[in-house]
């Protein structure tokens, strides 16, 4: 099973990956921005663990950007949640099934005699 890493980096920064309890604050993470910090919940694992670091790390990236600063209180978690919801399923229904396709053509070996690369 693959690791969540210690430390990721999101527009050039730093961002520190840690595992703690947070059952007494009912979340599974939090992203604090001033400590350029995620904080994943020590119970999550498998998919829960991966879904809370990415919804995490879309947190990180509106904040590095600057949007999360403009949004209206409260706006930046519909945004992510939405993202997490709609967007996400649909890439991964649809879109990496043809990245996969395509990755595995162009894994193949060239043809004999063939220095044509595709674009």
């Amino acid at each position: 099973m693959r690791v969540v890493p210690k430390q990721v980096s999101v527009a050039g920064v730093t961002i520190k990956v840690v595992r703690r309890d947070l059952t007494d604050i009912e979340c599974y993470g939090q992203y604090d921005d001033d400590k350029k910090r995620i904080t994943l919940c020590t119970t999550l694992r498998g998919a829960k663990l991966w879904g809370t670091f990415r919804h995490e790390l879309l947190h990180a990236a509106l904040a590095a950007s600057g949007v999360a600063y403009g949004l209206p209180e409260g706006v930046e978690e519909v945004l992510v949640r939405g993202l997490e919801n709609i967007f996400f399923p649909c890439y991964e229904r649809h879109l990496t099934r043809k990245v996969r396709q395509q990755l595995a053509v162009e894994s193949q070996p060239p043809k004999h005699g063939s220095d044509l690369h595709p674009d």
